[in-house]
């Protein structure tokens, strides 16, 4: 859907920005998995683009890169909360269905809004608290308010 490849796009820009900004904290691990999720936000964009469904192997496949990743940049006990972000990130991306999406990229926003403030990761926390506005006015918009009106 159009709606799911805008979001990936923005979601791309999104850890781009925010990788950048842990690099500079206490947030290896988050800055980690952030690149990785660029990358996987990149592959569903072209294979969304090509009207080609990802395949749940590619979802392994960014499920192993992201718990590597997290093994080997493990640093502080909050390094397991950029684990499970990426976890719930890399299953949100694959949704076909945008109020799914919604509701899992909800529970990763929180999560990582605890490790930026963890992390001391300012930036971060002023971007994820944007996303998850975001997501709660797209909720409203797209999921509440359909409900009502049925």
């Amino acid at each position: 859907s159009k709606r799911i490849t805008g979001a990936l796009i923005f979601q791309m820009a999104a850890n781009i920005t925010i990788a950048i900004n842990f690099g500079l904290t206490n947030g290896l691990s988050g800055a980690i998995v952030c690149i990785i999720g660029s990358i996987q936000t990149l592959t569903l964009f072209i294979m969304r683009r090509k009207d080609k469904e990802p395949k749940w192997w590619l979802l392994l496949i960014f499920l192993a890169a992201y718990i590597s990743a997290s093994v080997f940049t493990f640093n502080y006990w909050f390094d397991i909360l950029s684990a499970i972000a990426a976890v719930t990130f890399a299953v949100a991306v694959m949704q076909k269905n945008p109020a799914n999406y919604r509701i899992i990229m909800l529970i990763n926003s929180c999560l990582w809004l605890i490790f930026d403030f963890c992390a001391g990761s300012y930036g971060a926390i002023v971007t994820h608290t944007v996303i998850l506005i975001s997501i709660i006015a797209g909720m409203v918009k797209n999921d509440i308010k359909k409900e009502i009106a049925e």
